[in-house]
């Protein structure tokens, strides 16, 4: 939908603005560090996790509806892990968190000006809506 086709590009824009702040990028680099005992376990039930909540999503679409956005990067995330590949979590151990934060960072406030245009510009806020999500069952 055009509501779906503004957002990616919104926040990667946003993104990237956010980077050209040396505070932030400081800020976000030097941050704590999660180091993860056994990697490889969690890579594969990460993976499975992910396959398993995409096969049962038609089944159980309320519960499992943000496995939509999150199984897919999941899934590279930990394939990617699983090969011994660079990835984007790969950087956390040392305490660099801008992969993650800036992006994070950039939806959280796409989402809090569109809210606030909205409720501006029509009086209320607005939903997305997906396909099919609110038929009757």
């Amino acid at each position: 939908t055009i509501s779906f086709s503004t957002v990616l590009p919104a926040v990667l824009s946003t993104s990237q603005y956010l980077r050209s702040f040396p505070i932030l990028d400081l800020i976000f680099s030097h941050m704590f560090s999660v180091k993860i005992a056994n990697l490889q376990w969690l890579s594969g039930v990460s993976f499975l996790i992910a396959v398993c909540g995409l096969f049962l999503l038609g089944v159980y679409r309320e519960f499992l509806l943000s496995l939509v956005w999150l199984a897919p990067i999941l899934m590279i995330i930990s394939l990617q892990s699983l090969m011994g590949k660079q990835h984007l979590l790969s950087e956390i151990p040392k305490g660099d968190w801008r992969a993650i934060l800036f992006p994070a960072v950039a939806a959280f406030l796409y989402r809090l000006l569109r809210f606030f245009a909205a409720g501006f510009l029509a009086g209320a806020g607005f939903t997305f809506l997906m396909g099919m999500l609110n038929a009757a069952s």
